[in-house]
């Protein structure tokens, strides 16, 4: 995962450098996949092929997302090589993009728009508690893993006890328990990036920083958008 000892940033210049190529980076992916679900939602044509057809996309971007996600997490090689790195990580922000702006035509447009407040509004929030709290969220790594797999394995239960005669029920419990939990994720992340903890990146794992960042902030649009979704 790229974790290097604490003494490689010692130098507030350094780490400074590191958080601010991280979020430019960041800033980027979001401009990118903002414009995907613009396109989506506001070209009339592509939003209505894609409530016929975007479950091809959906399928197609998750396999290219997934791809690219574990070369970038597992391949330290790749996410270092210029301008392989930079390559894959595109190709991950237009899959991750795609699969939101898929999920985004399914709403009206307001809805949209508070899920994209929402979701600004909790990242930005996130990243007070991750800078300002006196709590090491590093030190919860296996701690956050098993309670993935308990969400995941609840949320199967749910959706087989619950649907269909209590859909919304179990979609909202699922979301608002999956927002909580990508929120403790993304505050793991930022502590990360942003030092000082019991586990650090090092400052040449911009991409990987840049990487769980940028799926952490989709994944809670994803579950903001179920909470204040109704269906078209």
């Amino acid at each position: 995962m790229g974790y290097r000892d604490r003494s490689l940033f010692s130098s507030k210049s350094i780490r400074s450098a590191f958080v601010s190529k991280v979020y430019s980076i960041l800033c980027v992916q979001i401009l990118i996949a903002t414009a995907i679900i613009g396109w989506f939602i506001y070209h009339e044509p592509t939003k209505q092929y894609m409530l016929k057809n975007g479950h091809y996309f959906v399928y197609g971007a998750f396999a290219v997302g997934i791809l690219t996600y574990l070369i970038l997490i597992c391949v330290e090689s790749a996410r270092r090589s210029y301008p392989m790195n930079f390559v894959l990580l595109f190709l991950l922000t237009i899959a991750y993009g795609v699969m939101a702006a898929v999920m985004s035509t399914r709403y009206q447009t307001n809805t949209v728009f508070c899920a994209f407040l929402a979701t600004a509004f909790a990242t930005f929030t996130v990243i007070l508690l991750a800078k300002f709290s006196p709590f090491d969220m590093t030190t919860c790594g296996c701690g956050l893993c098993i309670l993935g797999i308990i969400h995941l394995i609840a949320s199967i239960i749910l959706i087989i006890v619950l649907v269909p005669q209590h859909a919304q029920l179990s979609s909202t419990i699922i979301a608002g328990s999956g927002a909580f939990l990508v929120s403790l994720y993304m505050m793991f992340d930022l502590q990360l990036i942003m030092g000082g903890r019991t586990m650090e990146l090092s400052p040449e794992e911009y991409i990987l920083g840049a990487v769980l960042l940028y799926i952490d902030i989709i994944s809670l649009l994803q579950y903001m958008l179920i909470l204040f979704g109704r269906r078209e």
